[in-house]
């Protein structure tokens, strides 16, 4: 029984220091966004103009966090490297008036092309859409390459993280630093009846 509780005791203590070395593990963000486009690769069309927009967050649908940013740059890295495709020119196409991402995943478009910042939109163009969830333990990322002239996604991909503080840093939400701190500074008072 004392074997029991000392190994009980013993995965206890790993399983805790192991989650704690997660949230202090760095994220390779270069690798991430290879594993989202490289399935991709063989559906972009060649030499055509190829818009990518920055990732935003399905839960606010905003782009305004560094993790987004940072996450569209490198997959715009990767997009142009030799392994990807060299042929294509791509532009950053902004959210905005002229495109957003609905509460329901669909991408709404102005009819107006005079209302696009850009002009040359060809019947073919084609565009990255990158979108991210959290979950309690994950970030999930999602990337879809759609059609412009069609709205049709002509394919997608899913990765999952585990979270980290650099990630949650990058999204602007509390790290287990920040936590810690907070803890240390609450003051708990006795509830008396």
């Amino acid at each position: 029984m004392i074997k029991i509780s000392i190994l009980f005791f013993a995965l206890l203590f790993f399983s805790a220091c192991s989650s704690k070395n997660n949230l202090d593990k760095q994220t390779n963000f270069n690798n991430v966004t290879k594993k989202l486009i490289y399935p991709l690769c063989k559906d972009i069309y060649e030499h055509k103009i190829l818009y990518v927009t920055d990732f935003v967050n399905e839960t606010n649908l905003q782009n305004k966090s560094k993790l987004g940013f940072l996450l569209s740059n490198n997959l715009k890295v990767n997009i142009l490297s030799k392994s990807c495709t060299k042929s294509n020119v791509i532009k950053s196409f902004e959210l905005g008036d002229s495109l957003k991402i609905g509460s329901d995943g669909s991408r709404i478009f102005t009819r107006k092309v005079e209302d696009l910042a850009v002009k040359d939109l060809d019947n073919d163009n084609q565009m990255f859409v990158g979108t991210y969830i959290f979950t309690s333990k994950q970030l999930i990322l999602y990337l879809k390459l759609i059609n412009l002239n069609t709205n049709n996604i002509i394919s997608s991909n899913t990765l999952s993280l585990n979270i980290t503080d650099e990630i949650r840093d990058l999204e602007g939400l509390k790290t287990s630093q920040d936590i810690k701190e907070e803890n240390k500074n609450h003051i708990y008072r006795p509830f008396h009846l």
